[in-house]
């Protein structure tokens, strides 16, 4: 016997309970790196500091929320900020200090 699947087939209601979905993992969510790569290269000292520290309180309380674990939060928020970092300051591959050809 042979599953087959009917894409013509009329699809049942969905019910909308309000749940927001969030993709994972963190660091792929290209949209939110670039916004906050943006944002934290527009600001300077304090501003900086506190926008990066409520950002990541922020994520922190979602993920929270969502029930995943603190070892796990630690290491997406890890991975966010590397994402950030590289998109703020992107090495240049010819630049010996960074490891590129020289």
């Amino acid at each position: 016997m042979q599953l087959e699947l009917d894409f013509n087939a009329p699809l049942p209601p969905v019910e909308s309970v309000g749940a927001k979905i969030t993709a994972f993992p963190l660091s792929r969510q290209r949209s939110t790196i670039q916004d906050v790569a943006l944002q934290f290269k527009s600001k300077r000292g304090k501003k900086r500091q506190t926008f990066w520290q409520e950002t990541i309180a922020r994520m922190r309380t979602e993920l929270r929320a969502i029930g995943m674990k603190e070892d796990a939060i630690t290491r997406q928020l890890i991975a966010f900020r590397d994402a950030v970092e590289r998109e703020a300051y992107p090495r240049r591959g010819d630049d010996p200090q960074y490891g590129g050809a020289a």
